[in-house]
């Protein structure tokens, strides 16, 4: 090549490396918190923390309120970090060992639920899970669950080939010591890559989070460091499943406003940050109507009583990676709170239509890996779990 023509190659193509990485690179390593210094944030609120010990490993929660109860779906923590097919760790020896679990914060009582009729001999793996009041009676809920299930295959057959997921159904009666499983609904094509769910009341259906479009951690990479759109949100019913909405991009958690009137669903976003509002259509499809911005990435997600938005944060990618997949826990990971309400004071008319309060924020030493936060705004408790956390923290907001 003649120096005329190596000229122009060596100008073009630095500019094009640095375009791509001021476009693509650089928003993920700023949201997944590589350069970040962790604060010390809600230093009053962490003093009131207490801990359950006797729950581990409880990746989600969702809260019945009027009763303060919360369910948790867990998992021993040294078997959830070695069958976590797509964070490329695939033991299925160990798979299936989760549960169901409530948890009351008045009587201190713990309740592990027997799973009655749910004869699946690859067990339970549970992610995400919603707890749904029947429409007939208060004292009746229907419980969803994500089953990340090993295949009817060899370790290194789902190293190669992924895992078989599906959503449990299973129905409970506030009080009792067991659920009733109703029903399995998987699709090869649709419940990809489940994380979290929201349901609909009496079984009637689910939808869920896909965040990876694919079953195999080196595909799915291609696709994270691409940002290719490829995550969706799927809807199972008695009738099928189907895709409620695509075209999105490392989503992660959902949840669903507790007020009909508007019917909004929340996503939340891991790699980029920041929680997408979605409006429900007649046929269960979700239509994408703004998006609110956070500073760092976002776990599991829930919508309070008086309608505020609570998220776990993930203010280092990396670390919370290494603290999942540490099977000693000897690593630590920070851990952050986020709050999102609906702007109602003078700057609302500047177009700040929503306040991003970062309630808590620790390095690792008090709360470590956190995965779900949910608030009790009744009682003023907050809630804070991890996939992989040996303990239950429990705080007081008020």
């Amino acid at each position: 090549m003649t120096t005329r023509l190596l000229t122009p190659f060596l100008v073009v193509v630095p500019a094009i490396l640095f375009g791509l990485y001021q476009i693509r690179v650089k928003p993920l390593l700023e949201v997944g918190g590589v350069w970040k210094e962790v604060q010390d944030i809600g230093r009053e609120l962490k003093e009131t923390c207490t801990y359950v010990n006797e729950l581990k490993g409880c990746e989600q929660s969702s809260l019945h309120e009027p009763s303060g109860v919360l369910f948790l779906a867990c998992t021993p923590p040294a078997s959830r970090s070695q069958w976590l097919p797509f964070m490329g760790t695939h033991n299925t020896s160990v798979a299936g060992t989760g549960y169901i679990v409530t948890y009351d914060p008045s009587s201190k009582k713990v309740t592990k639920l027997a799973a009655n009729g749910f004869n699946s001999p690859r067990g339970l793996s549970p992610f995400g899970m919603d707890v749904v009041p029947s429409t007939h009676n208060p004292d009746e809920f229907t419980i969803y669950v994500v089953n990340m299930r090993p295949p009817f295959i060899t370790s290194a057959r789902a190293k190669k080939e992924g895992p078989d997921p599906s959503i449990e159904v299973f129905r409970y009666v506030m009080g009792g010591d067991s659920v009733q499983h109703v029903a399995t609904w998987t699709d090869e094509k649709i419940v990809i890559s489940p994380n979290d769910v929201v349901g609909l009341p009496d079984g009637k259906g689910v939808w869920f989070t896909n965040p990876l479009p694919y079953r195999t951690v080196i595909s799915n990479a291609v696709v994270v460091l691409l940002q290719q759109k490829l995550s969706s949100i799927g809807f199972c019913g008695v009738d099928g499943c189907k895709l409620a909405a695509t075209g999105l991009y490392g989503i992660n958690g959902i949840a669903r406003s507790p007020f009909t009137l508007n019917d909004t669903f929340y996503v939340a976003h891991t790699f980029l940050g920041g929680v997408s509002l979605f409006t429900r259509q007649s046929d269960n499809r979700l239509l994408l109507d703004e998006h609110i911005k956070t500073e760092s990435g976002l776990d599991n997600l829930m919508v309070d009583s008086k309608g505020a938005i609570w998220a776990a944060g993930i203010p280092k990618v990396l670390a919370i990676r290494a603290h999942i997949l540490d099977p000693i826990q000897t690593a630590s990971a920070p851990s952050s709170v986020f709050k999102i309400t609906l702007n109602i004071g003078e700057s609302s008319f500047y177009g700040e239509k929503y306040i991003v309060q970062k309630v808590l924020e620790d390095d690792g030493t008090k709360i470590s890996g956190i995965t779900s936060a949910v608030h009790d705004a009744s009682r003023g408790r907050l809630f804070m779990h991890g996939v992989v956390g040996e303990s239950l923290i429990v705080c007081k907001t008020k």
